[in-house]
């Protein structure tokens, strides 16, 4: 559609059904994509658009989070595409410190790494990855945290 098209349908505050969540948005809701195509009677470029499905909200939530997961294992820790997917199913999709599956948690476990060297350890659900990382990740406070428990039992 050209540009005075979109623009009277945006106006007219239609609605149409997200391919995500499957629920009925207005059409404000959605990205526009443009797109540069070559008109077959004229020969001339023109400016095509088209809005983009699913609606911006799903976009945000499941098209980004993905994206950017997928980067960050790329970019800060040299993951390939599915490495993630493999070190979950080598720990039988359970955290490698407390053992839970991965279904008891809403979140994707962490990917535990070395701060030093960069270098990847295994997947960890976040309390297990918060606790690691607030005792520094130093063996001796870890035996004397266990030490402490110990002594309180």
């Amino acid at each position: 559609m050209n540009k005075e098209e979109l623009e009277k349908l945006i106006e007219s505050d239609a609605k149409r059904i997200c391919s995500k969540c499957k629920e009925e948005v207005s059409v404000k809701r959605y990205f526009v994509k443009k797109r540069q195509i070559i008109n077959k009677k004229t020969g001339q470029i023109e400016d095509s658009f088209r809005l983009n499905s699913p609606c911006k909200d799903c976009c945000n939530r499941f098209v980004n989070k993905e994206r950017i997961k997928i980067w960050r294992h790329k970019k800060i820790y040299g993951l390939e595409l599915g490495e993630y997917e493999k070190k979950l199913a080598k720990q039988y999709n359970c955290c490698a410190i407390c053992g839970k599956n991965r279904s008891e948690f809403k979140k994707d476990f962490d990917l535990d790494h070395n701060h030093k060297t960069g270098k990847t350890r295994g997947l960890l659900c976040h309390n297990c990855n918060l606790g690691f990382g607030l005792f520094k990740e130093d063996i001796l406070i870890l035996k004397a945290a266990i030490k402490y428990k110990n002594k309180w039992q």
